[in-house]
């Protein structure tokens, strides 16, 4: 018998950082040829966005320099957008899985690109996707350090603080509702959300950190309004780390939301994203 394959090697993530995430999903396929319907939650505010499945194709592959840095990202647009109208951004954080420099790996399905490009959520409000990819050459995940302010670094700038200038970048590009810009991530990119809506609590209107966690002490000063999910069988990114959280809103007097499920590991978002008020709620925040 042929011997073993080797482990495939990880990348580690800082402490106290949660612990790698599972293998990565299959990139997304092409746009298919063949269309299938999806049902339609709520009322469209605009005309009808087709209801043909998401695909890579639907995303348009850029690159942003600045700060000496790169950051691949793919950006989705409005099918109906018109420079005379405001809309929102959604900010689409990865996990783990999905760090790198192909400028694919972070439309997976689990991350939520696809989601929040889908006709199901464009037809009740349509919104500009963007979702970048954190280098691991810059940053082991999307910050160096969760529990610290940003580290300027001009040979290593974070792949958080990238995103960030990019989202004000685009706001001269685009004609964009400065009121409603939103944060969300999954696992690692669920850390920064929860690291985004504390170092620019004046920047976003809501955030979604999805099993994430960050550190405490900072996020009492944003401005965002939050709904934050976890699994409570989570083994990767322990329900703790949002508990945390969460309870340091509440203790500061801030109002948020959060969702725990008993019984559901890692693959929350599968549930988060079966959610239908979540995008109702989110299109409502405004700053």
């Amino acid at each position: 018998m042929p011997p073993p394959p080797p482990p495939r090697p990880t990348v580690p993530l800082p402490q106290p950082a949660p612990d790698p995430e599972p293998q990565p999903e299959p990139a997304p396929s092409k746009r298919p040829d063949s269309s299938k319907p999806s049902p339609l939650r709520g009322q469209p505010r605009v005309q009808a966005v087709p209801s043909v499945p998401v695909g890579v194709d639907d995303f348009e592959s850029r690159t942003y320099q600045a700060l000496g840095g790169k950051l691949p990202y793919r950006l989705f647009r409005p099918a109906n957008y018109d420079p005379d109208r405001k809309y929102p951004l959604i900010l689409v954080l990865h996990g783990a899985s999905s760090r790198g420099s192909d400028n694919l790996k972070q439309l997976a399905v689990s991350n939520g690109s696809m989601y929040w490009a889908s006709a199901e959520v464009q037809n009740l409000q349509e919104a500009f996707v963007v979702a970048p990819q954190s280098d691991p050459r810059y940053a082991p995940t999307w910050v160096r350090a969760w529990r610290s302010p940003a580290r300027p670094d001009p040979k290593r700038p974070e792949p958080l603080e990238l995103a960030v200038n990019l989202v004000r970048e685009l706001r001269k590009e685009f004609s964009l509702d400065n009121d409603r810009l939103y944060l969300v991530g999954y696992s690692m990119g669920g850390f920064g959300a929860w690291i985004g809506a504390s170092r620019h609590p004046d920047l976003f209107a809501a955030a979604v950190p999805i099993a994430g966690g960050g550190d405490p002490t900072h996020i009492v000063g944003t401005t965002a309004k939050v709904w934050a999910f976890h699994g409570a069988t989570d083994r990767v990114v322990p329900v703790r780390r949002s508990r945390q959280m969460v309870d340091a809103l509440k203790k500061a007097g801030v109002d948020v939301r959060y969702t725990e499920y008993p019984g559901v590991g890692h693959e929350v978002w599968k549930l988060v994203y079966d959610d239908a008020q979540l995008p109702k709620w989110l299109f409502e925040q405004s700053r």
